[in-house]
């Protein structure tokens, strides 16, 4: 993944563009403040742009640093500060995570900062790639002899696997050779036993130094998300359990809702079932109850509940008189000579309410409605 970079020497700050679309894992951005080796970051927005911060005032970039000729043991001394700051953050369990690109890394009297990139789907070059590069661009003062460096030469490029410790086993051994009368390099008895050489691996007491601060960060910043998870744990729990005791409040309150529409549709079911009602027909007083759903008058016997007989005015399905609930209610049948309540004329197929004392009218036949309800 190629990173577009950016340097402001004024503020000592070094930027990462982050392009749109790439997903970053904020929950990782805190271990650079409390793991050595790790430039500290934040995330800012500017120019409408997001972009990776790394606060490095006091530090040179290593890609000036390799810029400037050198001497061996500058060189070497370089190369061990960086292999010690990376022994560091393997054993934070970082290193996958760092760019190692010589512009991304940065130099300070206190050692190297590496620049920790949390983002999804990156993976860096790792050290060797590093060293190799370091290895093409640097160059020595007065043309000083680079022979003394082909044993790194040949294990960065022999090595697929680079390892740190067998970097700094190497450094050390090079660090105590030096040019004898016929011309080549040959190795000097170390200076004291910390220096030794044990199968290629130099037990340094800065390197343990460091790796012990990292593990211990790396077990802070552990216990902290720990403590986030359970946190997060409970906070969840307790939602969850609010969440239960409102259902539980909702459902008692739908069982009264319903305890209590069951009352009402039982309560007008009985005053329903004690109401009477009837129709008094005007010209012979006749008293027609209203016990069924359904009244059906006309004329056509065979048809209907109630016939009016010897009257041609009156259609054969002529009206209804429908009972729902404690109401009761007129319907005209498409009758021919019309159906009217109180005088108006009922619109055909469409209910009306009757109230006590209305006077109807199916043709020139007059019904009166009356009933009776009782006090419940």
């Amino acid at each position: 993944m190629e990173l577009q970079c950016r340097m402001n020497m004024e503020r000592g700050i070094f930027s990462i563009l982050l392009k749109p679309g790439v997903m970053l894992d904020f929950q990782k951005l805190p271990i650079t403040e409390n793991t050595p080796g790790l430039a500290p970051c934040r995330v800012e927005i500017r120019e409408e742009l997001r972009c990776m911060d790394y606060y490095v005032a006091g530090c040179r970039s290593l890609h000036d640093v390799l810029k400037t000729p050198m001497e061996k043991n500058q060189f070497l001394n370089l190369a061990e500060m960086l292999v010690t700051a990376g022994m560091t953050l393997e054993s934070a369990g970082v290193s996958r995570f760092i760019s190692t690109e010589p512009a991304t890394v940065f130099l300070s009297p206190k050692g190297a900062l590496f620049c920790y990139i949390p983002i999804e789907g990156y993976k860096g070059g790792g050290f060797g790639n590093l060293f190799r590069q370091m290895l093409t661009r640097i160059t020595f003062r007065d043309g000083e002899n680079e022979a003394y460096l082909q044993p790194l030469r040949q294990y960065v490029q022999n090595h697929t696997v680079f390892s740190l410790q067998e970097c700094m086993g190497l450094l050390q051994t090079l660090k105590n050779t030096k040019k004898s009368s016929n011309g080549y390099y040959e190795p000097q008895a170390s200076a004291s036993p910390q220096g030794a050489v044990k199968g290629g691996t130099v037990l340094i007491s800065d390197a343990v130094q460091l790796r012990n601060q990292a593990a211990a960060a790396v077990a802070d910043y552990k216990m902290e998300e720990a403590r986030k998870t359970e946190e997060a744990r409970k906070a969840e729990e307790a939602r969850k359990t609010e969440e239960a005791r409102k259902a539980e409040e909702a459902r008692k309150a739908e069982e009264v809702r319903k305890a209590e529409e069951a009352r009402k549709a039982e309560e007008m079911q009985r005053k329903a079932a004690n109401v009477k009602a009837f129709l008094i027909y005007s010209q012979t007083g006749e008293r027609i109850p209203l016990e069924s759903p359904v009244l059906r008058i006309g004329k056509k016997k065979d048809s209907v509940d109630y016939c009016i007989s010897g009257n041609p005015s009156v259609s054969r399905h002529h009206a209804d008189i429908l009972h729902r609930g404690n109401d009761y209610f007129l319907v005209d049948r498409n009758s021919l000579n019309k159906t009217y309540v109180n005088g108006k004329e009922a619109e055909p197929q469409k209910e009306i309410l009757l109230n006590p004392q209305d006077r109807i009218a199916l043709a020139n036949e007059i019904f009166v409605f009356m009933r009776e309800d009782p006090e419940i």
